[in-house]
């Protein structure tokens, strides 16, 4: 479970104090809705199953964070480092995870709702029956990954080069294609 005097700290820190150091901070399953841990060093920190609706972590560095079963429904991640971040099974319905690195990121089974991943760079990142019908995926860069077994109805994937992309069993009905590159069709 959490560090209790971690999570302690956060909830009563102001947003002008200086963050304490999260570094491979455990604050698996903490209960921080809200918190502001924008520009944070949460490199290796352990959030899984914590409840961080609505937080701030906009240009963080959440390299090799484990977010697995975290609730972070309407989540700022805007500019954020989540490079090689394990992020299965969490929610992040309405989220903002524009112009933010999820190179090499693991989101299997998540949950990304009408998310906004506009421009963020996706190669690699592993999506296994993930969910994200009427996300906004636009200009997001798109090399290896993998997108098996999803849900991309009425996503917007405007300008996205789908030729670099696994979209084996995917489901793109209705989902927004202007000026994408395609894959081929198969013989």
């Amino acid at each position: 479970m959490a560090d209790q005097v971690l999570v302690a700290i956060l909830q009563k820190r102001s947003s002008c104090e200086a963050l304490p150091n999260l570094r491979h901070a455990n604050l698996r399953a903490a209960v921080l809705p809200g918190v502001n841990l924008a520009n944070a060093d949460l490199r290796g920190a352990d959030l899984s199953e914590a409840v961080l609706t609505g937080a701030d972590f906009s240009s963080s560095d959440l390299t090799g964070a484990n977010l697995s079963s975290a609730h972070l429904d309407g989540t700022n991640f805007a500019r954020a480092n989540m490079f090689g971040a394990r992020m299965m099974a969490a929610t992040l319905v309405d989220a903002i995870l524009s112009a933010s690195d999820l190179t090499g990121a693991n989101l299997a089974y998540a949950k990304l709702e009408r998310a906004n991943l506009e421009g963020a760079n996706l190669s690699g990142t592993v999506f296994l029956e993930a969910n994200l019908s009427g996300a906004i995926v636009k200009k997001a860069v798109i090399r290896g990954t993998k997108f098996y077994d999803c849900d991309l109805k009425n996503t917007n994937l405007t300008h996205v080069n789908l030729r670099a992309a696994d979209l084996k069993g995917t489901d793109l009905t209705e989902a927004i294609l202007d000026g994408a590159a395609l894959p081929s069709p198969t013989a």
